[in-house]
């Protein structure tokens, strides 16, 4: 899909009109099984934080589209985009799926739910107790790039 703001997106086409039910105008430009998304490469928008710039310098599978298993991490078409995001360490179904596919954990919290070292202007912050830090972010994400995929649409 193509916003109004140039971006390109991939969404299931049964979410379409969900996710740009503000945004009427969009333009559909590939239309492709997500079995074929399978294997592309994409950039994270914390990529430049120094605990994922290590784990991402020695990992070939670290941001890559992967297939999901329905036993494990069932997706749907109810809600979303089509994609879903697995974080290896923080969930129960991601964590499965990604030892199954040996994909690298990146730990992130700790177990007072504060950020550990490596995670810059987050560490040591507590996620529970200020939950908008992400949130505030993404509102401020200035020069850095949200998820794009390296294969164009």
């Amino acid at each position: 899909m193509k916003g109004t703001t140039g971006n390109n997106y991939w969404i299931a086409k049964e979410l379409v009109e969900t996710v740009f039910k503000v945004d009427k105008v969009h333009k559909v430009i590939k239309t492709v099984l997500g079995k074929e998304l399978v294997g592309l490469r994409y950039e994270g928008p914390f990529d430049h934080l120094p605990a994922v710039a290590e784990v991402k310098k020695g990992n070939k599978e670290f941001h890559t589209v992967i297939p999901t298993d329905a036993f494990i991490m069932p997706i749907s078409t109810t809600e979303g985009t089509g994609l879903v995001h697995t974080a290896v360490s923080a969930g129960t179904e991601d964590f499965l799926l990604g030892k199954k596919l040996g994909l690298p954990m990146i730990p992130v919290i700790a177990d007072d739910a504060s950020y550990l070292p490596g995670f810059a202007e987050f560490s040591g912050k507590n996620a529970k107790k200020h939950p908008e830090l992400i949130i505030d972010f993404f509102k401020n994400v200035s020069g850095r790039r949200v998820p794009v995929l390296d294969t164009p649409i």
